[in-house]
C-alpha cells in the first residue's frame, strides 16, 4: 500500500520510498551541485597579479600572489573584502561574482648629487649611483622647471636616454645658461627628476696667479699717513711696490675691476659674471641691473667668495657661528662647538653653514668651503678699515673676526680667524665663540 512521507520539506504520496527517495532529494536540492562565484583580476602598470582570475564555491576564499616589476612597490589592492600580507591578497568569503584590483607605484629613488663641470662648448654631468637602476635619462633645456612627466622635445628641451654618470654634452654655445635633471631607470620604470642645476659652457678661466698685494697705494712718513707717493726720505715703502703700485701708476691691466691692485669680477647666482659691473649694490637692486650680486671671483687667485647681503637669509651679515668640524683628522683634536651661534637657514656652526650652502648650489656650485688663514688675507684691503675690504665688491661686510678653517697648534680649544676691521690676524679664537663665515671654492 502507498504511504505519504515527508522528506526535506517535500511531502510525496502514493509513490513508494524506496523507489521515489533520490528523485525526491534531487527535487528539493539536497544534493545539487555547490554554487561557484568568478572573482576576476586587474592589475595597473608596474606589476601583475596571478592568477587572472578564479572560480571560488560559495563560502570559500581565494588567495593571489601580487608581484611588482623591478622600480616598482604595490601601492595598494582591494576588492572582495580582502587584505594583504607581503605579497599575498587574500579574499574574504565569496558569495558573489567580484574583483580585485592593484595598483604599483615607482620605488627607484631620484639619482642625488647632481654636480655640473663647465668647459668651453660642453658640461659635464655627474651624479650618485641609485641601487637597482640600469640607466639613467638625462633632460635639458634652455628654460627652468623640467619636467619629464609633461617633457616634450617639440620645445627648446633635449632628452638623452640611457646615459650613465659622469655624461658630458658637447656642442653646446658659451655663454648660454643650460638648465637639466637626471632621472633613474629600470624596466618601464622611472624615478621623479634630481634636483635641477644650471650651468652655462664658458672657456676655462685662467687666474692671473699669485698673491693680491696689500691694497695700500699711499705713503707714509715719521708723522703722517695717506701721503702722496714718493715722499723724500722715506723711499721703499708698500705703496710704491707690486700691484698697488702698477695700479696707481696706470699700468695694471685687470680682467674685473678694484680698488689698488685687486681684480675682482661679479658673479651671478647661476655663475655667470655680470653683465654690467660698475653699479654700485643696492639691497634692493637685482643681477639684470647690475646692482646685486651672489659671489665675487679674484681674479689673481682664480679663489671665488661668498658675498654676505642683508635680508635675513642665509647669507645675512649679521649671522654668527661656532666653530665646528666633526672630522678627527683636521679638527685639532677638538671638533669644537655645534650650532652656537646666532643664524637663520642653518646650523650655527661652521660644518652646518657650508652644508646649507651647497644644499642650496651657490653661484652653481657645491663645492664650498671654509677658507685657509692665507685665502682669507688674500682679500684683505690693507689701505682700508671697518671693514679692511673692498666693498664696492664685498658689500654688507662686517667690521668682526671671520673664522678660517684651520685649528690652532697651541691649543686644540682654539681656531685661527682674521679681523676684517683692521685686517688682523688672529690665532687665538675659542672655537666656542662666535664668528663670522665668509665661504670660498676653487674658481673654474
Amino acid at each position: 500500500m502507498d504511504k505519504v512521507a515527508v522528506i526535506h520539506g517535500c511531502v510525496v504520496a502514493r509513490a513508494t520510498i524506496a523507489a521515489v527517495f533520490s528523485v525526491l532529494l534531487a527535487a528539493c536540492g539536497g544534493d545539487s551541485e555547490p554554487q561557484s562565484f568568478t572573482v576576476s583580476v586587474t592589475a595597473g602598470n608596474g606589476g601583475s597579479v596571478s592568477p587572472a582570475s578564479r572560480s571560488v564555491q560559495s563560502g570559500e576564499k581565494a588567495s593571489f600572489t601580487v608581484t611588482a616589476e623591478p622600480g616598482y612597490g604595490i601601492a595598494s589592492v582591494n576588492g572582495c573584502g580582502g587584505a594583504l600580507t607581503g605579497n599575498t591578497y587574500v579574499t574574504s568569503a565569496i558569495t558573489a561574482a567580484c574583483s580585485v584590483s592593484a595598483s604599483f607605484n615607482v620605488t627607484l629613488p631620484a639619482p642625488q648629487n647632481l654636480m655640473v663641470t663647465k668647459a668651453n662648448g660642453q658640461l659635464s654631468f655627474s651624479w650618485d649611483t641609485v641601487v637597482d637602476a640600469t640607466g639613467y635619462n638625462l633632460y635639458y633645456d634652455l628654460e627652468a622647471n623640467i619636467n619629464p612627466v609633461n617633457y616634450s622635445t617639440t620645445n627648446t628641451g633635449v632628452l638623452v636616454q640611457n646615459v650613465t654618470s659622469p655624461y658630458t654634452l658637447t656642442g653646446l654655445d658659451n655663454g648660454v645658461v643650460y638648465y637639466a635633471v637626471v632621472t633613474a631607470v629600470v624596466g618601464t620604470a622611472e624615478s621623479i627628476a634630481s634636483t635641477e642645476v644650471a650651468a652655462f659652457p664658458e672657456e676655462p678661466f685662467v687666474a692671473i696667479g699669485g698673491l693680491n698685494d696689500t691694497g695700500i697705494s699711499l705713503c707714509a712718513d715719521n708723522d703722517n699717513n695717506n701721503l702722496d707717493c714718493p715722499v723724500a726720505g722715506f723711499t721703499g715703502s708698500d705703496a710704491e711696490h707690486g700691484r698697488d703700485a702698477q695700479a696707481r701708476a696706470g699700468n695694471l691691466v685687470k680682467i674685473g675691476g678694484g680698488e689698488a691692485g685687486f681684480d675682482f669680477s661679479k658673479i651671478g647666482s647661476n655663475g655667470q659674471v655680470l653683465a654690467t659691473q660698475n653699479i654700485a649694490w643696492d639691497d634692493n637692486g637685482s643681477e639684470a641691473a647690475g646692482s646685486k650680486w651672489s659671489c665675487v671671483r679674484d681674479n689673481v687667485t682664480g679663489l671665488m667668495w661668498e658675498v654676505k647681503v642683508n635680508d635675513g637669509g642665509l647669507h645675512d651679515k649679521a649671522h654668527t657661528y661656532s666653530w665646528y668640524n666633526a672630522d678627527a683628522s683636521s679638527n685639532g683634536g677638538d671638533a669644537g662647538v655645534q650650532n652656537g651661534g646666532q643664524c637663520s637657514g642653518s646650523e650655527c656652526d661652521t660644518a652646518g653653514f657650508v652644508l646649507a650652502v651647497n644644499q642650496q648650489g651657490l653661484c652653481g656650485a657645491k663645492d664650498w668651503r671654509m677658507p685657509t688663514e692665507l685665502e682669507l688675507l688674500g682679500i684683505v684691503h690693507n689701505g682700508r678699515e671697518n671693514p679692511a675690504i673692498d666693498i664696492g665688491y664685498f658689500p654688507n661686510t662686517p667690521s668682526t673676526s671671520f673664522w678660517s678653517s684651520l685649528p690652532t697648534a697651541i691649543d686644540s680649544d682654539d681656531a685661527g680667524s682674521v679681523g676684517f676691521n683692521s685686517g688682523s690676524f688672529s690665532r687665538f679664537s675659542e672655537k666656542s665663540s662666535s664668528g663670522s663665515v665668509r665661504l670660498v671654492r676653487a674658481a673654474q
